[in-house]
């Protein structure tokens, strides 16, 4: 049988004939999708220690987009599993006779037209993508991925791993099936890693893969446009696989700040184009380069990791003494007034009044006591400008276990005063965060409780007086709430973003600064089957001026985080597994420019 095939805006297309496509060979395989487009490739890294074991595809098809056998085979397992949603495993037998296994991860749970034991051939329909709220907490997409060994019933089919050992334990999906592709000429697989409406100072700097499916690969070039797309210019070009993969470097002085249209085409030897465009953002001498922090929570020696943009790790440093093991919470700002950001960390899971000052780099500033007299189990901290002299403060949360107060301090530990943060009674601790809310440059201060208190969130001036209480989340809600600021439509004005902090469906929604849910702006960042609190951060990503919402699973979990463009469809901008593998103390998180 021959494939039908077509390119659909860079895509390649096959047309599988009743759901089903017969290969003859035992040793014939086929692309598990109709539409076949990797994003995330074999071996690429993930975070600073995480390696990808299988290819990722299927994006452009959507929840419900069919998932096929990639060859002839017995199907093993067909079940959930943890951050992976449905997962189908498929064992082979090769014409060597060894048994090898394909799986399929992210499918929906509620289509399994497979069952153990059943044997089904190339091509045959097994499955469909499921979407965020079933396939683990992912954009809607396939995991597929290549396994040497047969299947022993022993969950080892992990997405990814920290170990090189367990990494040669797996094919690379895209070169085996391509040396045992069973049809006919297929136009060339092309992906790129530049990030659309990336902003762009200076110097573009992206890696092309394109992928030989049949005939070889004979050119590809890459060209660029300003936002009239009439004029492109030619900024890279290679011919045939004299290097893999293919690197784009190259300055922008010569365009026009603003839109930027970069457009890639991939030519095979028998004339078959793979073509993608991307638009990004030209802004001369902006910082296009964000960071985040992030505090490795309880149950491990505590250390603080400050990532950059691209998901890689600036540095890592132990915070506290060696063999801390309580975490702690992280702020970042400006608080010696010297135009560089600066971290505040304070520890968790302990009686102590420490809070410390450290530089980027981790060097030693400066610390003080803070909270006489209050709970200094699971304290938090922000920072933020809130007299209007140019120098972040530091403002301290209370743990539970006492009164629950707020404090604002100078760098230096002058205490600038001290105010109860949710009523008279409330002992469950608060979270507290910073933002401008009426846009005359100086901050305010929100807080949330953090535990048994109904989810309230109250707004303070900075000078410490509550202006305004609301609540987040539903009355029979009370698991706490996690709380930070960010200007998520780009007025000028910040808004509020709380998350759940319990034994919940992690959820985060976005407030008005009168308590006003703002319509649309409601997700689980990890899906619907995590039950566990999610900290939350903001940043500017993308330099638009909007600020996108930086996640974690903070109180357990494995220490994700995922950074989300804030709108209707809450776009997964980035996923980072930051610490080893095992780890499931959760980490704190914020963000900055």
């Amino acid at each position: 049988m021959r494939f039908a095939r077509w390119v659909i805006s860079g895509l390649v297309l096959l047309l599988l004939p009743f759901q089903t496509l017969a290969v003859s060979s035992a040793d014939q395989w086929i692309w598990p999708l109709g539409i076949w487009s990797p994003t995330t490739h074999h071996g690429d890294s993930i975070g600073s220690d995480l390696y990808h074991m299988g290819t990722d595809a299927g994006f452009s098809l959507g929840e419900g987009g069919e998932v096929y056998a990639a060859a002839t085979g017995v199907v093993q397992e067909v079940r959930e599993r943890t951050s992976f949603g449905l997962v189908v495993l498929i064992e082979h037998t090769l014409p060597n006779g060894k048994n090898i296994v394909s799986l399929y991860g992210h499918l929906k749970p509620s289509d399994q037209p497979v069952s153990v034991g059943q044997t089904v051939s190339a091509g045959e329909r097994i499955g469909s993508l499921g979407s965020s709220s079933e396939n683990g907490g992912w954009a809607t997409h396939l995991h597929f991925g290549i396994h040497r060994s047969e299947y022993t019933g022993e969950w080892v089919y992990y997405g990814h791993v920290s170990d090189p050992a367990i990494a040669d334990d797996w094919y690379d999906p895209e070169k085996f099936v391509a040396k045992r592709l069973g049809g006919d000429i297929w136009s060339p697989a092309l992906s790129q890693d530049l990030q659309e409406d990336r902003v762009i100072s200076d110097i573009l700097t992206f890696t092309v893969r394109a992928t030989d499916l049949g005939e070889g690969i004979s050119t590809v070039e890459v060209f660029a446009s300003d936002d009239s797309k009439e004029s492109w210019q030619s900024i890279a070009s290679y011919s045939g696989d004299d290097v893999y993969p293919y690197p784009v470097y190259t300055s922008l002085a010569g365009f026009t700040p603003g839109r930027i249209y970069v457009k890639t085409v991939v030519t095979d030897l028998a004339d078959h184009k793979t073509k993608q465009t991307v638009r990004i953002q030209y802004r001369p001498n902006a910082d296009s380069t964000r960071h985040y922090a992030a505090f490795r929570g309880a149950g491990d020696e505590s250390r603080l990791k400050v990532m950059l943009q691209d998901s890689s790790r600036e540095t890592s440093f132990r915070p506290f003494e060696s063999g801390w093991l309580g975490g702690g919470d992280v702020a970042i700002g400006d608080v010696t007034g010297d135009g560089s950001s600066d971290i505040v960390v304070v520890k968790g899971d302990d009686v102590s009044d420490e809070l410390r000052v450290l530089s980027r780099s981790g060097a030693h500033l400066n610390d003080f006591k803070v909270l006489s007299g209050a709970s200094t189990a699971n304290p938090r901290v922000a920072t933020g400008d809130i007299d209007g002299d140019g120098t972040d403060e530091i403002i301290i949360g209370s743990g539970p276990g006492s009164l629950s107060v707020i404090e604002a301090y100078e760098y230096d530990g002058t205490k600038l005063w001290r105010k109860k943060a949710i009523g008279k009674k409330h002992r469950g601790g608060v979270d507290v965060a910073t933002g401008d809310f009426d846009g005359d440059g100086v901050d305010e201060i929100v807080a949330a409780t953090q535990s048994t208190h109904k989810s309230k969130v109250a707004l303070f001036s900075g000078s410490g007086k509550r202006t305004k209480i609301f609540r987040a989340f539903a009355a029979s809600y009370k698991g706490g709430v996690n709380i930070a600021t960010a200007d998520v439509d780009g007025d000028g004005i910040d808004e509020i973003v709380a998350a759940t902090n319990g034994d919940h469906i992690g959820k985060v929604r976005i407030f008005r600064k009168g308590g006003k849910r703002m319509t649309g702006r409601s997700f689980a960042p990890f899906g619907d089957n995590f039950t566990g609190s999610v900290d939350v951060s903001s940043v500017d990503w993308d330099g638009d001026g909007k600020d996108e919402i930086v996640t974690s699973q903070s109180g357990a979990g494995e220490a994700w985080v995922r950074t989300y463009r804030s709108g209707p469809r809450h776009r997964l901008l980035t996923n980072d597994r930051i610490f080893a593998e095992g780890f499931e103390g959760g980490a704190r998180i914020d963000g900055w420019e």
